[in-house]
C-alpha cells in the first residue's frame, strides 16, 4: 500500500522591507462597455472598450508583464510583474501590491483565480507536471505550495482534486514517465498529507477534470497497455463525503474534434496562411458571441470575430494574449 506522505515546502518568500511601487497608472472605465485586456509587445498590460478601439488605456508602464488574469466576477485584474502580484480594482482604478517577493523568473508562470475569488494560483510548469502556489487573497500570504499534474478546485475551496505523481521503479513511455494518483490535498494546511484515493499503476493512471457543487468529483481514467504502446481512456464519477469515496460511475463523453476545427475556422476567416497562422491564441466573449483573437507574428496582430457572422474581421491592432472581462452585473 503506498503511504502518503507530506508535499515538502520551503519557507515562505521573505516579505519586502519596502512596496514596491505602483506599476500601474490609476483611472476608473466605464462599466457599460465590453473590455479587453491584452499585453503589447514590451508586455505592458493595456484596456480596451470592444466596439471604440480608441477607448483604450494602458494600465502599466514598467513592461514584462509575466500574466494577468480577471477574477471571476470582472471586478479586479491580478497581474504578475517584477516578482509580485498586483491587483487592479476596476471600479477606482487604482492599483495595490497583494503578493511581493516572489521569484522572477523567464519560465512560464501563469496567474488564475479561485473560483470563489479566496486565492489566487501562481503555477509554474508545463501542461502536465504544474508547480503551484496558492496564495490568500485576504491576507497576501502564500499557504501552500504543491507539485501536481493537474488540479480542480472543491466547492467550498477549503480542498483540491489533484493529480498526484506516483514514482514508478521502471517508468512508463508516457510524458509522466511515472503512474498517477488521484488525490485530495487540504488548500490553507501546509503540514497535512495528500489523501489518496485512487492509487494508479503502470496499467491505470488517474487525472482530475471536476468537483462538482454536489459534491460529486469527475475524473479520467487511462488504462495503458506498454507492450503495445496503446491506451484507452474513460471518464468516471462519484461522490466524496465524510472522507470517502463512493462507488465509481462510468460517464459518456464524446470524444470532439472541436479545438482543431475551431482553429481551421479561425484561419479561413482570418485568411491566413497556415505558416502565418503561428499557434493561434483565442478568448470568447461572455456572451459567447464574439472570439478575440491573437494570430501570432512579430507583434502578434489582434483580430474580433462576430462567430455566427460572415462579416468581415475586425482588426484591433497589435497586441498579446486578449482576455475579456468576465459578465458582471452593474
Amino acid at each position: 500500500m503506498l503511504q502518503a506522505t507530506s508535499t515538502t515546502t520551503p519557507p515562505s518568500p521573505p516579505v519586502a522591507t519596502t512596496t514596491p511601487q505602483s506599476t500601474a497608472t490609476p483611472f476608473p472605465l466605464s462599466l457599460s462597455a465590453a473590455e479587453l485586456a491584452y499585453l503589447d509587445d514590451a508586455r505592458d498590460l493595456w484596456l480596451m472598450e470592444v466596439g471604440d478601439s480608441s477607448a483604450r488605456r494602458k494600465i502599466t508602464t514598467q513592461g514584462n508583464i509575466r500574466s494577468f488574469a480577471w477574477s471571476p466576477d470582472g471586478q479586479t485584474l491580478a497581474y504578475l510583474v517584477n516578482g509580485a502580484v498586483w491587483l487592479y480594482d476596476m471600479q477606482n482604478g487604482q492599483p495595490e501590491c497583494l503578493c511581493p517577493g516572489l521569484p522572477d523568473t523567464d519560465l512560464g508562470l501563469r496567474l488564475s483565480w479561485s473560483p470563489q475569488q479566496q486565492y489566487l494560483v501562481l503555477n509554474q510548469g508545463t501542461s502536465m507536471t504544474q508547480k503551484l502556489a496558492l496564495i490568500k487573497v485576504a491576507t497576501g500570504q502564500i499557504v501552500r505550495e504543491l507539485t501536481v499534474l493537474g488540479y480542480v478546485w472543491g466547492p467550498t475551496e477549503r480542498n483540491l482534486l489533484i493529480g498526484r505523481r506516483h514514482y514508478l521503479q521502471q517508468q512508463i513511455t508516457l510524458e509522466s514517465s511515472d503512474t498517477v494518483d488521484l488525490a485530495i490535498v487540504a488548500v490553507d494546511n501546509r503540514s497535512s498529507a495528500p489523501q489518496i484515493l485512487l492509487e494508479g499503476s503502470a496499467e491505470v493512471l488517474y487525472h482530475p477534470t471536476a468537483w462538482l457543487a454536489t459534491g460529486k468529483i469527475q475524473y479520467s481514467r487511462l488504462d495503458w497497455n506498454e507492450a503495445a504502446q496503446i491506451g484507452e481512456q474513460s471518464w468516471w464519477a462519484a461522490s466524496w463525503q465524510h472522507g470517502e469515496l463512493g462507488e465509481p460511475e462510468r460517464l459518456v463523453i464524446p470524444t470532439s474534434k472541436a479545438d482543431v476545427s475551431m482553429r481551421q475556422r479561425i484561419v479561413e476567416r482570418l485568411q491566413l496562411r497556415d505558416a502565418a497562422a503561428g499557434t493561434l491564441y483565442w478568448d470568447w466573449s461572455p456572451d459567447h458571441t464574439k472570439l478575440a483573437v491573437e494570430a501570432e507574428a512579430e507583434p502578434g496582430q489582434l483580430y474580433l470575430l462576430a462567430w455566427e457572422s460572415n462579416a468581415e474581421p475586425d482588426f484591433l491592432g497589435t497586441g498579446l494574449k486578449p482576455s475579456w472581462r468576465p459578465a458582471r452585473e452593474d
